[in-house]
């Protein structure tokens, strides 16, 4: 699995690991430490992306292909001392219904759901 630091705006909010049962690799590359600072509201990040993308029963594995995209499905791993801190953040996720954004390099976006949004 990767494991590195999740950042909110500049400060640290958790140790994180993204896994999967299906691969060790993650297909993007990630930095160690990943700032956080964009959030969109799941109703407009469902329009613009396929619907394919948010059936957690199409990924077969962990990836799903629609029309040349791909995406993948991991998992959010947290330490027990950091637990607190991400259901804080998961609960207001779930509260105003949005999801966490994090653009990558070579066009990968990286987008933080609550299971509830799949």
């Amino acid at each position: 699995p990767w494991r590195g630091q999740l950042f909110i705006q500049g400060q640290l909010l958790c140790n994180i690991a993204l896994r999967t049962p299906y691969s060790s690799t993650i297909p993007a590359q990630l930095p160690h430490n990943l700032d956080i600072n964009h959030v969109m509201g799941l109703s407009d990040l469902k329009k613009k992306l396929p619907e394919a993308a948010f059936g957690k029963r199409n990924y077969i594995e962990n990836e799903v292909c629609f029309q040349g995209v791909y995406f993948s499905l991991y998992e959010v791993e947290i330490s027990n001392k950091d637990q607190y801190r991400m259901d804080h953040l998961v609960e207001k996720l779930k509260e105003k219904d949005l999801a966490i954004i994090k653009y990558l390099q070579d066009e990968a976006v990286l987008i933080l759901l609550t299971s509830s949004a799949l």
